[in-house]
Parts: C-alpha cells; sequence; structure tokens
C-alpha cells in the first residue's frame, strides 16, 4: 500500500480537508449521514471532480483517470 496525502480538498460539505494516510496505517471515517465520507472515498479514487491535490506516495495523482490509480473500496 502507498501513503496517500490529501491537501485543500473541497467538494459538496468537504471543506479544505487536509488529511495524511502513512503506509500500513489504519484509518477509520465515522459521521452522520451527509457528513462527506463517501464524498471523502469517491475524491481518492478519482471517481469525482474535486479542488485540491491528492498526492500516492508524495507523486500527484489528480490527472490519473480512476481506472490508473489503482485503488478501490467497498
Amino acid at each position: 500500500m502507498s501513503s496517500i496525502k490529501l491537501e485543500n480538498i473541497s467538494k459538496y460539505v468537504c471543506k479544505n480537508i487536509n488529511l495524511e494516510i502513512f503506509d500500513k496505517e489504519l484509518l477509520v471515517l465515522l459521521g452522520p449521514n451527509g457528513a462527506g465520507k463517501s464524498t471523502l472515498l469517491n475524491v481518492i479514487a478519482g471517481l469525482i471532480d474535486y479542488e485540491g491535490s491528492v498526492f500516492f506516495d508524495n507523486k500527484p495523482v489528480d490527472r490519473l483517470p480512476a481506472n490508473k490509480r489503482r485503488i478501490g473500496y467497498l
């Protein structure tokens, strides 16, 4: 697994999210309906447009299509 870094991510209810998830680190997203949990996962996977930057292993992936990011979630 790679490290994942989000810088100034904004989309719908997510405003200026900054987050770093290190290799082998476990992260749990908790929150009420409409808080932006699925939106944040969709941003990381590249499934929706967003403002800000996403990095995998400190390499920008903003211009990579979803199928090239090699990430998924259930």
